[in-house]
C-alpha cells in the first residue's frame, strides 16, 4: 500500500514539473507603444498568429471568429484597455492602439485583410458592434457609432452610423466598387463606439499660449485675457472631423477653464436668476468671436480660442459648452433644415414659447442673431425643429 502511495505521489509531481515547464515553453510577443510621455511594452501571446488566412467565402467570418476564441487574445486586450484607461483615451483612440498592435503582431503577413479580420476579432471582443464588407480583393471594416464622422464612408443604422475604420488605413476607391456585406456579425449591440470624448485626453504636454476677446455689455466694453492649450489644438486639429454633437462634448482644457471660464462666472455669479446669466454668456457669444475666413469646417471651442473666430456652428457649440460648465443647465442643438441653433432647459419664466424635449421645457437661445431670450431666429420662423443632442 505504501508503495503504491509512493509511486502515486512521484507521478503527481512529475505532472506538476512537466505542466509548469510546459506554462514556462508558451511563446510571447512584445511591440511597443507610445503615448505621450509613457512608453508601454505590450505582450501579447503568439497564438494570435495562428489564424485561418482569408478567403471569400460563406461562414468564413465565422469560422474564423470560433478559431480565434481558442486563442490567448484576454491579455492583449487587457493591457489596451488600461492604457486606455491611464490616458483618458477615447474609443477612436483605443482603435489606434489595436490597430498599431494588430500590425506589429502580423507584420510578417503582408496580406492586408488578415490584419482587418484579426482588428475586426479583437473591436468584437471588446463588446463593440463591428461589420465587415468586401470591395472587390479587400476587406473594410465598419464599427456602430452615436457619432457621424464626416468625409468617411459611413450608413446610417439605428441609433447611429455604422462608420468604416478602414479608411484611415487602406486606400481604396470607394466609387469604383460596390460592397458586398458579410452577414455574420458576433456582436450584435454591445457597447456604442465613441469618437467623441467628454475629457481631455493625457497624450500630450501642455503648451499655453495667450488671447483676448472683448465685447460690448449693456454700454460697458468688457475684455477677457485667457490661456488655451496649442498642443490640445493641434491634437483637435488632427481629430476625425465628426458632428455638431460631438464637438459640443469636448472640454475646454484647464487653462482655458482657469482663465476665460472662471472670468466669465465671475460676472455670472452676481446674477440673480439663471435667464440673466444665460444671456450673458449668448451676449460674449455673439460678439466676441470674429467671423472665420474658412467656411464649412466646425471648429472645437479650445480651436477658436486660438483663432478668436466663431462660425455659426461654432457659436452654437461654444454656447453649449459654457452654459453647462458655468450655469450647470441642459441644452440642446436644434436644426432647423440646414442652420443650427441652441436651446436651453430654465427653471426661470419667461414670457417666450418652448420646445418640449423629453418632458421638458427649452428656450431657444440662438448664439448668432442680435434677439432676445427665447426668440426665434428669422430665419428659423415657421419651421419645425430637429432635436440634435442635449
Amino acid at each position: 500500500m505504501r508503495t503504491n502511495l509512493f509511486f502515486i505521489i512521484i507521478f503527481l509531481l512529475s505532472s506538476l514539473l512537466v505542466l509548469s515547464f510546459k506554462s514556462d515553453q508558451i511563446e510571447s510577443g512584445a511591440f511597443t507603444i507610445e503615448v505621450g510621455d509613457s512608453l508601454y511594452t505590450i505582450t501579447y501571446d503568439k497564438s494570435l498568429q495562428q489564424y485561418p488566412f482569408y478567403k471569400y467565402e460563406d461562414g468564413y467570418a465565422k469560422f474564423y471568429y470560433e478559431t480565434m476564441e481558442e486563442r490567448a487574445y484576454d491579455d492583449l486586450l487587457y493591457q489596451l484597455k488600461a492604457v486606455k484607461g491611464d490616458h483618458n483615451l477615447s474609443d477612436w483612440q483605443y482603435f489606434l492602439l489595436l490597430h498599431k498592435g494588430v500590425d506589429s503582431i502580423l507584420v510578417d503577413d503582408k496580406d492586408k485583410n488578415n490584419h482587418t479580420m484579426l482588428k475586426w476579432f479583437l473591436l468584437a471582443k471588446s463588446d463593440f458592434n463591428v461589420r465587415l464588407e468586401y470591395f472587390k480583393k479587400e476587406l473594410t471594416l465598419y464599427v456602430h457609432s452615436p457619432d457621424v464622422v464626416y468625409g468617411w464612408p459611413s450608413a446610417k443604422s439605428k441609433g447611429g452610423y455604422y462608420v468604416d475604420l478602414t479608411s484611415y488605413y487602406n486606400e481604396i476607391d470607394y466609387q469604383k466598387y460596390a460592397p458586398m456585406r458579410m452577414k455574420y456579425r458576433p456582436v450584435k449591440t454591445g457597447t456604442p463606439f465613441h469618437f467623441s470624448f467628454d475629457s481631455v485626453p493625457k497624450v500630450f504636454n501642455p503648451k499655453p499660449k495667450t488671447g483676448n476677446l472683448s465685447f460690448s455689455y449693456y454700454g460697458k466694453q468688457l475684455k477677457f485675457d485667457y490661456e488655451f492649450d496649442d498642443a490640445y489644438v493641434q491634437f483637435l486639429k488632427e481629430y476625425p472631423e465628426i458632428g455638431l454633437n460631438g464637438h459640443s462634448k469636448a472640454p475646454f482644457s484647464d487653462l482655458a477653464r482657469n482663465s476665460l471660464v472662471k472670468q466669465i462666472r465671475s460676472y455670472t455669479d452676481t446674477m440673480k436668476s439663471e435667464s440673466q446669466k444665460v444671456e450673458f454668456i449668448l451676449t460674449f457669444v455673439r460678439r466676441a468671436f470674429g467671423d472665420p475666413s474658412e467656411s464649412g469646417v466646425i471648429e472645437f471651442p479650445e480651436e477658436c480660442l486660438s483663432t478668436r473666430q466663431a462660425g455659426t456652428e461654432d457659436k452654437v457649440i461654444i454656447f453649449i459648452r459654457l452654459v453647462k460648465d458655468i450655469v450647470g443647465l441642459d441644452a440642446a442643438i436644434l436644426k432647423y433644415s440646414k442652420r443650427y441653433t441652441a436651446a436651453v432647459c430654465l427653471s426661470d419664466s419667461i414670457n417666450a414659447p418652448v420646445v418640449n424635449l423629453d418632458d421638458k421645457d427649452y428656450f431657444i437661445s440662438d448664439p448668432t442673431e442680435e434677439i432676445g431670450l427665447g426668440e426665434t431666429p428669422s430665419w428659423a420662423e415657421r419651421k419645425t425643429p430637429k432635436h440634435i443632442t442635449y
